[in-house]
């Protein structure tokens, strides 16, 4: 049996650093049921401006998201 993953609750694009922007992503993550394997991709495709730049930096240094919204990714 697989699991239905939903849209329910959509996320705003993210341009900078926000712990508020991050505590909602989690609770779409859940509202969604979106996999803890999907979690950074779909954070990476919401990033603009200086967030994308930065991602575009860092991402081959990142492997997970370790679920805390004052730290966000980590590298």
């Amino acid at each position: 049996m697989s699991i239905q993953v939903f849209s329910i609750v959509k996320v705003n694009p993210f341009y900078r650093k926000d712990s508020k922007d991050v505590k909602i992503f989690l609770k779409a993550k859940e509202a969604n049921r979106w996999s803890d394997n999907r979690r950074v991709v779909i954070a990476a495709r919401m990033l603009r401006e200086e967030a994308a730049n930065w991602y575009n930096l860092v991402s081959n240094t990142i492997n997970k998201w370790d679920g805390d919204a004052n730290t966000g990714f980590k590298e």
